[in-house]
């Protein structure tokens, strides 16, 4: 999705396939990283993700790239799974606004191959600032990398309610960034660069 607003997608199972990918030789400074994701949102606002699941793609389940706006943008993503990609469960990229309630970011990683960072949720702001996150009731389980990670740059105001990080290879949290609340949360493992 690019420029676009209310958009609804719901009972929709997305298959990336990367059980059968056969890679060819490196390109880049983390591997290859070409375009191959469930769930692509660009500059787009309101939307509303149901019971979906984007799982077994060569690259991400969903990115969510949104340059600054003074308006939220309104992503709401309810009852749905990002699992076995080979890099991220979820890239936040640039946005501000997004919510997750009852969703799994988990096994990133865990199949044939992965790309760094391997995590289940990964914040780093690319195209811009990335603010006002809430995860309710969310796992990021046995990832290759952290189960939630930042990068520097502007970044802030996230939330975590009621939900499981269990770093089973990596650790489970890797925070980088201010306003990071974490309430009522299951952690199991190591965290790391607390802010």
């Amino acid at each position: 999705m690019s420029n676009c607003d209310h958009i609804t997608v719901k009972l929709l199972a997305l298959n990336g396939s990367n059980k059968t990918i056969q890679l060819g030789g490196r390109y880049g400074d983390k591997g290859i990283q070409l375009m191959h994701c469930g769930l692509y949102i660009k500059n787009s606002n309101n939307i509303f993700i149901d019971t979906v699941t984007a799982s077994y793609f060569a690259l991400d389940g969903m990115i969510v790239t949104n340059e600054p706006s003074p308006k939220p943008d309104n992503i709401h993503i309810l009852n749905s799974a990002f699992e076995y990609n080979f890099r991220q469960g979820l890239s936040w990229v640039g946005g501000n606004y997004l919510q997750a309630i009852n969703c799994k970011f988990n096994h990133t990683g865990k199949i044939a191959f992965c790309s760094p960072p391997g995590a289940g949720v990964d914040i780093e702001p690319e195209v811009g600032p990335v603010t006002n996150g809430n995860f309710e009731n969310c796992e990021f389980i046995d990832n290759t990398g952290c189960g939630v990670v930042t990068s520097g740059g502007l970044i802030n105001n996230c939330t975590f309610t009621g939900s499981t990080f269990w770093g089973t290879s990596s650790w489970s949290i890797w925070v980088s960034a201010p306003a990071f609340t974490f309430t009522g949360c299951n952690i199991y493992g190591s965290i790391v660069h607390g802010y």
